[in-house]
């Protein structure tokens, strides 16, 4: 067994990066009325599919490449001789390929969901350009063709926009063993997720057997969690059919502001604490452990904090430390930067690695210098250069890892090193971890209102340029009793005498009999995740 562990470890592969548009698709995305897209998997050329097929899910089962021949019992039944493509030129990375479905005359898409590998592992099939979609209000069913060796194998569909998100579900059944299927996915019926209309859905998934029930779900766990599958299955996919329609609603940016405090409000800092599974990525792996704790004393930061307690024989012990919620990213082209709080107990100089990894498991890691105490790290991804690789903005990475007091050796910092194992326990924190530009607006200028301080005169506010991630701005009029004569970045004080005008929230105001004998200034205002900025300007002269 553990000869075969270790070939496969040797075999798990990276993806290839995703593309996008996708050279399984005829030309450019269709309109409503036009015939269906059936993709036939007439080509055995691997790179006629690169842009679009991938490995989805949890880890193992079709990520895996297929095993060899003489490994006897841990490839499914069908997948051996001409039809195994390991060693093929490719393929041969992947558990999927395209060949003859044993007829001797069609080729179609095979994919093995390997043994050992999670139950949600599949793989996507699909995917076209952003603004288009793969079901319409009118056409709502999507189909392809599924042999299989069992008899009433599940298989789950999963529609997503072009970030991941807006995620609907719904599952199928392929009747027969050992014959083609029609297996019809009617997403006006999803299990997970509501229909919006003329939405930009893009990208298609499918998961066979999403609960490892054909194969068993009892194999010993080879790090993809308890559910593994108990043998591998292999099964032939043909004719995969939609109707492409263009002009559909397109989501918002997948870079998303987060800060994660590890305060009981923040759901997704926290998953990071106990182990990491299959069915929660985020948390510890190898000989440590993480919880959630409030540093006391000494330690005392900004309340709770990420614990993590390095300790054993796994020197690369660390934390899974957030995966970015459906349809986001962690950086984007215009947000690359990650910033976070970090506590050392080493009396000493140590090392510490953060790893950006992306979709297509290739990453990014930066390693730093930590001195005794909290200290705050910050990083343009987009600087790495060299062994710690190469960030690329046609990438999404979505899954970030701490490594306290660990590097590789090809990026190790001078003057530190790994510790000694096995490890006395040590606790390090984390805290305060800060993605997508998560910061409060910027602004230039100055604040300034222009007009004739008189009733019935309009007075119109400027000056100001905000800028931010997802920021809205605004505009709060105040009449005071008392002249302003200063620009302030707050908003009035009880000193300034003033109060807000009600359902004064835009740009202009129109002055009101209440307002003679007073005196009107202006909050221009500008919001992100993390909080209100203000630019007040000066008052108008005595409103007359």
């Amino acid at each position: 067994m553990s000869s075969k562990f270790s070939s496969l470890k040797s075999r798990i592969a990276m993806l290839a990066t995703v593309g996008i548009t996708g050279a399984l698709l005829a030309g450019s995305p269709v309109a409503a009325n036009a015939a269906a897209t059936v993709v036939d998997y007439a080509s055995t050329n691997a790179a006629d599919y690169s842009s679009v097929l991938m490995h989805t899910g949890g880890g193992g089962g079709t990520d895996w490449a297929p095993w060899r021949d003489d490994e006897v019992g841990m490839n499914a039944p069908w997948v051996t001789g001409s039809a195994n493509w390991n060693g093929r030129a490719g393929w041969s990375a992947h558990n999927w390929a395209v060949q003859d479905d044993g007829s001797g005359t069609n080729n179609a898409l095979w994919v093995q969901k390997a043994q050992a590998g999670a139950a949600s592992s599949g793989i996507q099939v699909a995917k076209i350009a952003n603004g288009s979609a793969l079901i319409s209000s009118t056409n709502k069913i999507i189909t392809v063709k599924v042999k299989a060796a069992d008899a009433n194998v599940p298989i789950e569909a999963t529609l997503s926009d072009i970030n991941g998100g807006n995620v609907l579900k719904v599952v199928a059944t392929a009747t027969n063993a050992d014959a083609y299927n029609t297996v019809s996915f009617n997403f006006a019926n999803a299990t997970t997720g509501t229909y919006v209309s003329n939405f930009s859905y893009t990208t298609l998934s499918l998961v066979m057997d999403p609960e490892n029930a054909i194969a068993g779900n009892s194999h010993e766990d080879w790090g993809q969690g308890s559910a593994s599958a108990s043998v591998s299955k292999a099964y032939i996919l043909d004719d995969l059919t939609y109707t492409v329609i263009t002009g559909a609603d397109t989501p918002p940016g997948p870079d998303v502001p987060h800060l994660l405090t590890y305060e009981d409000a923040d759901t997704l800092g926290t998953l990071a604490a106990g182990a990491a599974t299959d069915a929660k990525w985020a948390g510890s792996f190898g000989s440590g452990g993480s919880g959630i704790a409030t540093p006391t004393g000494t330690l005392k930061h900004t309340g709770k904090a990420l614990e993590f307690n390095k300790v054993g024989a796994d020197v690369w012990t660390g934390w899974n430390l957030v995966e970015a919620p459906a349809g986001e990213v962690i950086t984007s082209a215009l947000y690359k930067t990650i910033r976070f709080d970090y506590y050392s107990p080493e009396t000493v100089l140590t090392p510490v690695t953060l790893k950006l990894v992306a979709t297509d498991n290739s990453a990014v890691l930066a390693a730093f210098k930590a001195k005794k105490g909290w200290q705050t790290f910050s990083i343009d991804m987009s600087t790495i250069t060299g062994n710690g690789g190469t960030w690329s903005a046609d990438k999404s990475y979505t899954r970030l890892v701490l490594y306290p007091n660990f590097s590789e050796a090809n990026i190790m910092p001078d003057g530190v090193s790994n510790p000694a194992v096995p490890m006395v326990s040590k606790k390090f924190y984390v805290d305060n971890v800060a993605f997508n530009g998560f910061a409060l607006p910027t602004k230039v200028g100055t604040p300034t209102k222009s007009g004739t301080a008189k009733v019935g005169r309009v007075l119109t506010a400027a000056g100001v340029t905000f800028s931010g991630n997802r920021v809205t701005r605004g505009f709060k009029w105040y009449r005071c009793t008392v002249q302003g004569k200063t620009v302030k970045a707050t908003a009035p004080a009880s000193a300034d005498k003033c109060s807000a005008i009600s359902g004064a929230t835009a740009a202009t105001y129109t002055l009101k009999s209440a307002d003679k004998g007073k005196y009107i200034r202006v909050a221009l205002t500008a919001t992100t995740a993390a909080g209100t900025i203000y630019a007040l300007t000066t008052s108008t002269s005595k409103v007359g």
